[in-house]
């Protein structure tokens, strides 16, 4: 298993794919030895070569943010020595606007064969992209058959049409019904 991932050839950094990258292990990355110089949990991001404060941290190839202190290489990289490059508003409170697009809700109900069914519904639905406000199956009591329920929003009543159509279609399937 891979222990660390440079992701971008630009990149000053790379990120711990491992658990046990710890201080004082030397590491090749693409032929340059950076030796650690504190443990690096899995998931969080070492310096592969010095970076001075004021500097910009690239991950992805692009600036995540700039050292707000000179990280050696090998240093560990976080939030005690690196800031984001956004302005400094950062207040932030999730409040969505919700629309009535007219978009009626509709209960599909599908009977089939319950091994793989739930996921290849969902796939269906998801690559139509449609919006799915419950899903659930049960099994159908002395039967191999299951019934799946969902509560999805449609564009009127010929795309219900098309999605029936196309969930049909999926192996396994043995009737659906709508409300």
């Amino acid at each position: 298993m891979k222990r660390f991932l440079k992701i971008n050839a630009a990149d000053n950094v790379a990120v711990a794919l491992a658990d046990d990258l710890h201080e004082g292990e030397t590491l090749d990355v693409e032929g340059v030895a950076v030796t650690l110089r504190e443990d690096v949990a899995r998931g969080h991001k070492f310096a592969l070569r010095d970076i001075a404060a004021g500097e910009n941290v690239v991950k992805y190839g692009y600036p995540i943010g700039h050292a707000t202190q000179d990280v050696p290489q090998g240093g560990w990289i976080h939030t005690h020595n690196l800031k984001t490059n956004l302005r400094d508003d950062l207040e932030y409170t999730y409040a969505p606007k919700v629309y009535d697009v007219g978009c009626p809700k509709r209960d599909v109900r599908v009977m089939g064969y319950l091994r793989g069914m739930l996921a290849d519904v969902t796939q269906q639905l998801f690559n139509m992209h449609i919006f799915i406000h419950s899903l659930n199956s049960r099994e159908v009591k002395n039967s191999e058959n299951a019934v799946i329920s969902a509560t999805i929003t449609i564009n009127g009543l010929s795309h219900l049409q098309t999605v029936i159509d196309r969930l049909q279609k999926i192996k396994g399937v043995i009737s659906i019904d709508r409300s």
